[in-house]
């Protein structure tokens, strides 16, 4: 029994037509085949052959048996697989034929590690080598990559010192200013492809709304374009200027001390002078005769004196008074004194400068004035309203010849547009003064609803806080004129 059941462990583990050939051997060959039937023909034996038969039917064949099949079976498709068996001529690394292959013939459908049939497939797939790895990258569709932009942005620019100067060139047209400056840093920030394409400076918003160009840069921001575009945060702020000449002539000068401001100022101190004189000549009339008691007109006009030199010069000495109320009124009138000459002279440098001909800073005082402005111009409307004549000037330059010819006594015209023509052109000439009025916002102008309206007027609000902003402004718009 021992012998028997140690060599049915055997058989169980060669497979089924190994244990039925020995089996046939053992038939033959051994007296004890009657044993071997009995044995074999107990329930408890074939109950337990039954068990290894199912163990042993989804192992693999040896390779001897497969061969054999192969040779007996028509020829089977490549393609034909099975869940539990493997095609014939797929190999692994574990289990190998041992005489499939040999160095110098190898079958056709016998693959090796490197190269695995497409249509074969095996229940643990095989890492991919490294060079079909990268070849299948390569031919993989790049789904990251960015997709190509539209096109170029058309910005739309104007000649309009000092926010966009052109300079006609050999090759074209270069472009300057403040604007110009303001766009290209805004414009490298966000990666924005652009292309320049010169417009008319009454055109820009029209252009802007029809869709010719995308952007204008040299936009003036006003209620009723905000109705038909957007504008990001303006860049610059300017508004009516006043240009003269900075040199006083004798006429100037006559003309200041002349003016009704001027003798208000003078009728003012002299009644003052006059009412100090006459308290101090009420109490000194009796005392000292010979000083302020000859007359009354001869009386008050030496208190009027005394007066005047005593707020001046705290006196000279020639006259004193001598009584105990005169003097009390001269001592207040000694403090009293220096508050108003400190009133008088910064009176009459207010007066001398406002009629300075480089300090007119109210478009009222130009009535007296012969003035010249560009017809059509925000400037020239506005000495409409004041009711100011002017005399038509083509262009702002002509305007500051005639200054300087003087043809005309002031030119009116955009603050900015005048300080950069007379320090690039004139050489600081004349002086520029800002008047406040019809205040002009220069912005980027954009069509409604753009998409980069947000971030084109945070990053212009950006460079306006760089430490590069206002040596940029100070480059073209000099502090002093």
């Amino acid at each position: 029994m021992g012998h028997h059941a140690r060599k049915a462990k055997v058989y169980t583990r060669l497979g089924l037509e190994r244990f039925l050939h020995m089996y046939l051997l053992q038939k033959q060959a051994s007296v004890h085949s009657s044993k071997f039937n009995q044995i074999f023909s107990r329930r408890k034996y074939g109950i337990a052959l039954l068990f290894w038969l199912g163990l042993c039917l989804p192992m693999a064949l040896p390779a001897n048996a497969q061969l054999e099949e192969t040779q007996t079976e028509n020829a089977q498709p490549e393609n034909v697989q099975t869940e539990n068996a493997q095609p014939e001529n797929v190999q692994t690394e574990n289990a190998q034929p041992e005489n499939v292959q040999t160095e110098n013939a190898q079958p056709e459908n016998v693959q090796t590690e490197n190269a695995q049939p497409e249509n074969a497939q095996t229940e643990t797939a095989a890492p991919a080598p490294p060079a079909e790895e990268a070849a299948r990258e390569a031919d993989r569709p790049d789904t990251q990559a960015a997709e190509p932009q539209g096109g170029s942005v058309v910005v739309g620019v104007s000649h309009l010192p000092p926010f966009a100067i052109a300079t006609k060139t050999e090759s074209g047209t270069d472009w300057d200013g403040i604007g110009v400056h303001l766009w290209r840093e805004v414009a490298e920030e966000l990666d924005i492809s652009y292309e320049w394409q010169e417009i008319s400076p009454n055109e820009a918003i029209d252009q802007v709304e029809n869709g010719t160009i995308d952007i204008a840069i040299t936009a003036a921001a006003t209620a009723s374009a905000e109705e038909r575009v957007d504008f990001t945060q303006s860049y610059y702020v300017t508004s009516i200027g006043i240009a003269q000449t900075a040199q006083r002539s004798i006429l100037d000068n006559v003309r200041a001390v002349l003016s009704p401001r001027f003798l208000w100022i003078v009728l003012w101190l002299s009644a003052l002078l006059i009412a100090v004189g006459a308290i101090v000549w009420l109490f000194e009339r009796r005392s000292d005769e010979e000083v302020f008691g000859k007359g009354i007109t001869s009386g008050l006009w030496d208190s009027f004196w005394w007066s005047a030199v005593t707020m001046t010069s705290v006196g000279y000495g020639d006259k004193v008074p001598t009584t105990f109320g005169g003097r009390l009124v001269a001592l207040f009138w000694m403090i009293v004194a220096l508050a108003v000459a400190a009133t008088l002279t910064a009176s009459i440098t207010s007066v001398l400068a406002a009629d300075d001909s480089g300090q007119l800073t109210q478009v009222a005082m130009l009535k007296q004035l012969k003035v010249g402005s560009v017809e059509g111009s925000n400037a020239a409307e506005a000495l409409k309203e004041q009711d100011i004549s002017f005399q038509p000037i083509n262009v702002p330059e002509d305007g500051l010849n005639a200054i300087a010819d003087d043809q005309i006594d002031a030119f009116v015209d955009d603050a900015a547009l005048l300080s950069y023509i007379n320090n690039n052109n004139f050489q600081r000439r004349f002086v520029i003064e800002s008047t406040g009025l019809q205040a002009r916002r220069y912005a980027f102008a954009l069509t409604n609803d753009d998409q980069q309206l947000e971030a084109i007027s945070a990053q212009v609000i950006q460079e306006q806080t760089d430490a590069d902003w206002q040596p940029l402004l100070n480059q073209f718009l000099p502090k002093n004129n």
